[in-house]
């Protein structure tokens, strides 16, 4: 043994114990520190686990904020696409992907859940997906108000055809009311405009269209 050693050993006064018990003495201190590697590796499994499940947490999220906003951008398409085509089967989708909306919510309030903080997150989401519900039913209402407003008026307009082709053919018998003669002929040039000016209205969906058909209507009006 060397002089240095023994010197340790001397003066913790282990060299009065046996072979047995420094043995023992060594044993114990090697155990002791298994025991503090052992503590200082569970902290770190515990952190490790830790870091994990916030991970798992913050992956679930934003899964769930991105499938929420990929509802949100194909409600917003199909709603689009039914005020651009205004048929049933594209209302059909507007209004699935709609009810579809509703039903993201909850995953995104599950995978919120750990957060204490997260309650007025997940409301203010659940108003704002209120509003946003609300302005997509407005929408497609007026959407349908407006195929139901385009229906009559082509009806309104082929009965009204009629109706003043009759009247300009009466009044082109009546040989002695030519001036007459002259107001059906403004009044049938007048229908047409006004008839055409909806139309195109209709088609564009340009409010400038639509104060260039009002001024035709107006003009009929004086024509009648």
């Amino acid at each position: 043994m060397s002089t240095t050693v023994w010197r340790s050993f001397s003066l913790f006064g282990l060299d009065r114990l046996s072979i047995l018990q420094r043995v023992v003495a060594g044993m114990s201190v090697i155990l002791l520190l298994l025991v503090g590697v052992s503590v200082d590796f569970w902290r770190t499994i515990t952190d490790v686990y830790n870091n994990a499940d916030y991970v798992n947490s913050s992956v679930a999220e934003a899964s769930a904020v991105a499938d929420f906003a990929a509802q949100v951008a194909e409600t917003r398409s199909k709603v689009t696409q039914y005020a651009l085509s205004e048929n049933d089967s594209d209302l059909r989708a507007a209004q699935r992907s709609l009810s579809a909306l509703e039903g993201e919510i909850r995953p995104i309030s599950s995978a919120y859940a750990w957060a204490a903080a997260s309650d007025g997150v997940v409301d203010n989401l659940r108003r704002l997906t209120v509003q946003y519900e609300n302005t997509v039913t407005g929408t497609i209402e007026a959407v349908n108000a407006r195929r139901k407003d385009a229906a009559e008026l082509g009806e309104s307009s082929t009965e009204l055809n009629t109706t003043v082709a009759v009247i300009l053919e009466a009044i082109s018998h009546d040989l002695n009311n030519a001036a007459a003669l002259d107001d059906g002929i403004r009044l049938m040039e007048a229908f047409h405009s006004s008839d055409e000016s909806a139309t195109r209205f209709l088609a564009s969906r340009n409010p400038a269209d639509s104060d260039i058909a009002r001024t035709d209507m107006e003009a009929m009006g004086r024509a009648l």
